[in-house]
């Protein structure tokens, strides 16, 4: 980290005292997980048994629950008995694996299209994002603790306010006027408690509790911002402006004396730094509205910011601006491998899965080093266009499925990719980096 007040020397003594073969700290990070609407136990995403199916289509043929929630998942292809896995279970039951400290999303937990678009202005659309929150935001929350093993009440889930979490983009009028709603249901589920209470590293501006925050876990700095609090227009801003830069501003200052961080950490959602660079797969592709130039990059120039964490664009690329380090990593379970076309353009067919992925990036935090490995799995996905088939939300994804094959299952996650950073008086750089993250 950059210090200011402190030399080379001393710093280098620091790092040396502090380094040691097993890292002060490890995180896992998982942008856009999952960039959908999430049930609990979802038969779309989780193991699936030709019972659970059976049982599951009779439900949604008598108007049960079931119906109401996921109407057009009974033509399901890939079960446990015909030799597929949930592709998020896989996923979750990996990160539980890693036995890393917390567990991190930088944005778009859900799809959070609620409700549809042209239902925004009719009344009752507050009562609905309400209701649909407590279907698919517990539905992620219990899903995540049950099957990694990572307990948001327990602060090992930290996550940042994407643009799903606020509607998705784009924010006309009628939405506009919902997003206190949207930002309220955010908080009262996933908002970081470290934030309104005691563990904070620094309080969150007025406000702004729950989804902004600072916490320090070993020699490691946690910072959350939320770039999406300024909606007045229909494209944005997306940016960090007026208290929150304030509060970041002082939030650095105060790290970079503090002898006790070795490295800071931003979690965002929109990428910032040498956009033209940034990989963009299936995606809207939204960006920081200030680069590298910016006044939010220069805080993190100025204050030793080692590195940043964003998603949104669901493909994996490294940038490197001024000595801090942007590492962009997610998928989007329902992007085909090599796709060129949106995932509601895609010609999916039930009788032939497409291959995809999912990634996840640990992160162990050393004396004087962050090592970065990103892993891989190979995902088959099947199902039919169908985005005019939800009724009541705009969620295009109900009638797909993300499966992972048992022989796939069995060798695991694999590693694609490293990333070595160092850190001196002059900033972060990158030491050594391989594969995905060269």
């Amino acid at each position: 980290m950059r210090t200011p007040g402190i030399g080379l020397g001393a710093l280098l003594a620091i790092g040396c005292a502090n380094s040691s073969r097993s890292p002060e700290v490890r995180f896992v990070s998982v942008p856009d997980f999952v960039n959908m609407d999430l049930q609990y136990r979802d038969p779309r995403l989780f193991d699936l048994t030709v019972a659970r199916q059976l049982e599951l289509g009779a439900e949604i043929e008598s108007g049960g629950p079931q119906a109401a929630i996921n109407p057009h998942v009974g033509d399901f292809v890939g079960t446990v008995e015909q030799g597929y896995r949930g592709a998020s279970q896989v996923l979750l039951e990996a990160l539980h694996a890693e036995r890393a400290d917390f567990f991190t999303v930088s944005g778009d937990m859900l799809y959070t299209r609620w409700p549809k678009t042209e239902q925004l202005a009719q009344g009752g659309a507050d009562a609905h994002i309400r209701a649909e929150a407590d279907v698919y935001y517990d539905g992620w929350i219990d899903s995540v603790r049950d099957f990694s093993g990572y307990d948001h009440a327990n602060q090992q889930v930290f996550t940042v306010v994407g643009d799903h979490e606020v509607g998705d983009n784009n924010w006309p009028a009628e939405k506009r006027a919902l997003l206190d709603v949207y930002r309220e249901v955010y908080v009262a589920k996933l908002g970081n408690p470290s934030t309104s209470r005691e563990g904070a590293y620094a309080d969150a501006p007025s406000g702004m509790e729950g989804r902004v925050f600072a916490v320090q876990r070993g020699n490691l700095l946690l910072v959350g911002i939320d770039q999406f609090a300024v909606l007045d227009q229909r494209r944005g801003p997306i940016d960090v402006h007026g208290a929150q830069l304030e509060w970041l501003a002082s939030t650095l200052t105060r790290a970079a004396d503090d002898r006790s961080i070795d490295h800071i950490v931003v979690l965002g959602h929109a990428p910032i730094a040498r956009q033209s660079e940034v990989r963009i797969g299936l995606s809207s592709g939204l960006m920081n509205d200030t680069d590298e130039a910016g006044e939010l990059w220069q805080l993190f120039v100025r204050y030793g910011v080692a590195l940043y964490l964003p998603g949104e664009v669901h493909a994996v690329s490294v940038q490197e601006a001024e000595g801090v380090v942007q590492v962009v990593t997610g998928t989007n379970l329902f992007q085909p491998t090599g796709a060129d076309s949106f995932v509601g353009d895609e010609p999916f067919d039930l009788s032939g899965g497409l291959a995809s992925e999912e990634n996840y990036l640990l992160i162990e935090s050393f004396g004087n080093r962050l090592e970065l490995t990103l892993k891989q799995i190979e995902t088959r996905i099947w199902g039919f266009r169908g985005t005019d088939l939800d009724p009541v939300n705009d969620e295009p994804y109900k009638d797909r499925e993300a499966r992972v094959s048992m022989e796939a299952s069995e060798v695991g996650f694999v590693e694609v990719g490293t990333l070595t950073l160092r850190t001196t008086s002059a900033g972060t750089s990158i030491e050594e980096a391989s594969g995905l993250l060269r």
